[in-house]
């Protein structure tokens, strides 16, 4: 069985010490949150939560100049419409992108993990998969002026952030797993960036059956 794509959610925020946003998770086993933030200091989010309930931490990245970028994740979320909630210690600007997933395994959902930070036009990492399963990064980028644009291959998610009034922006996108896969992202000009990536194991089969 090959993981694939339940509802997804995105939002922004301005200067707040933290972000929600509204997410339904119609189906769904596995739930991804990408979220970046450009503020004073390399702060981290002290939790998120869905519908209440806690995710888990996959990895958080600095980049260069206060930039950051997180990915947490939940097994077994509500089948529900609830918030997710990003809490942090002070105010920043942020992007948040969600994804509901279904046919995870959710007994060992995660095989690995990579991540990056550059001062630069475009920023990449290779991660090591496995065909079968499912690729996914998240990449915050320090600007005003536009979103980053994913690399030939990806498929968009999608792109938050990228206002006037948000200095922050970003995207999230996903490849099929293979015995390693490269993921990165462009824009114009010159700016901080952060990127991570994950490799999600899809439910295991025995005998052609698969394994709940």
């Amino acid at each position: 069985m090959s993981i694939t794509f339940g509802n997804k959610s995105k939002g922004s925020s301005d200067g707040a010490a933290g972000i929600t946003v509204s997410h339904n998770n119609a189906a769904g086993d596995f739930l991804l949150v990408a979220f970046g933030r450009f503020g004073t200091g390399l702060v981290k989010a002290t939790g998120v939560t869905f519908n209440g309930d806690a995710l888990t931490k996959i990895v958080a990245v600095d980049g260069t100049n206060n930039t950051t970028i997180e990915l947490w994740y939940m097994v077994n979320p509500d089948i529900a419409t609830g918030n997710i909630v990003v809490s942090y210690p002070s105010g920043s600007d942020h992007w948040l992108i969600a994804q509901s997933l279904i046919g995870v395994n959710l007994s060992d959902p995660i095989r690995g993990f990579e991540s990056a930070a550059a001062s630069s036009t475009s920023i990449s990492d290779t991660i090591a998969s496995a065909v079968g399963d499912l690729v996914i990064d998240g990449c915050t980028l320090n600007t005003t002026t536009g979103a980053p644009n994913e690399n030939a291959g990806q498929t968009l998610i999608d792109k938050a952030g990228q206002s006037a009034s948000i200095s922050v922006s970003g995207g999230m996108s996903y490849e099929a797993g293979a015995a390693s896969n490269t993921l990165g992202w462009s824009w114009t000009g010159t700016v901080d960036s952060c990127l991570a990536l994950v490799s999600i194991k899809p439910k295991p089969s025995v005998g052609g059956a698969i394994i709940f």
